[in-house]
């Protein structure tokens, strides 16, 4: 089976959309399907090499963010959008001018919600033209609730099931400005009708998606996250010192204060003293 994944990346910061997407399509690949990544706006930042093949980057988030501000840049000369996706570029702008902050996005995302009634649909035409050239795909699959924009000119073109995951989009959207964030959550629904599936990482958030994006339970099938166990040894005997490990980024959105409570509380009872927090 032919097998596209979409993934924005960050550019600056391992994202757990991002792992958790290249862990996918190398899993796919082999169990003997055709699966091929595409990464969309910024460089993806994995922890291993990307899976091959890998495609060029798509819909770069320069020009995406130029398109939103200034009329007619859509129709800049291809050079210069080609120069302006340029993956050292991407990296530097991510890395200084914040461009994955929610609170400043709200216009721009309602924009790429609006599919190709947004401002930034020649992007998604030249991201249809770089699929239709490379790859025929029977199953097109859409990292996060966020692309479901996408979804309706992608079936239009390739008349395949579009499957989109469900992982974390809330903290997103719900970051966005209180003139954006009722309005996106809004079009999400309204764009929940063109994806054939959703996948989510746990029972807990397929039932809160469920609710937000006001779609049946039948439509929905939990795929909990996993991981490649022949890439760890096992321990035949328990470590000198317990410890319990956060792996995310340290802000508050992820619960480390909530989870640093815990542990202070952990570590006051008995038998738990040597515990640590990694």
């Amino acid at each position: 089976m032919n097998i596209i994944q979409l993934t924005p990346g960050t550019g600056n910061f391992h994202c757990e959309n991002c792992l958790h997407d290249s862990a996918l399509v190398s899993a796919l690949r082999d169990a003997g399907h055709n699966a091929t990544l595409y990464p969309l706006y910024l460089p993806l930042i994995t922890d291993e090499p990307l899976p091959g093949p890998t495609r060029e980057l798509n819909m770069g988030g320069i020009n995406i963010f130029l398109q939103d501000k200034l009329p007619g840049a859509s129709k800049a000369p291809k050079w210069i959008k080609r120069l302006l996706k340029s993956e050292s570029l991407l990296t530097f702008s991510a890395r200084y001018t914040g461009m994955t902050r929610a609170h400043d996005l709200g216009k721009l995302t309602l924009s790429m919600l609006a599919g190709s009634e947004g401002r930034q649909n020649s992007e998604i035409q030249e991201l249809i033209r770089s699929i239709r050239e490379q790859d025929k795909p029977d199953v097109i699959l859409l990292s996060n609730v966020m692309l479901s924009g996408l979804a309706e000119s992608l079936k239009n073109e390739f008349k395949v099931p579009v499957i989109c995951s469900l992982q974390g989009e809330d903290i997103f959207m719900d970051s966005l400005g209180d003139d954006y964030r009722e309005l996106a959550w809004e079009r999400l629904r309204d764009n929940a009708d063109k994806i054939d599936h959703f996948v989510a990482v746990s029972d807990y958030y397929a039932k809160q998606m469920q609710t937000r994006l006001e779609i049946e339970p039948s439509k929905i099938t939990v795929i909990r996250t996993g991981v490649r166990v022949a890439d760890y040894d096992q321990r035949d005997f328990p470590p000198v010192v317990p410890a319990i490990g956060f792996m995310s980024r340290l802000i508050p959105d992820k619960g480390v204060e909530e989870l640093i409570r815990a542990f202070i509380q952990l570590k006051s009872e008995e038998g738990f003293e040597s515990l640590q927090l990694r």
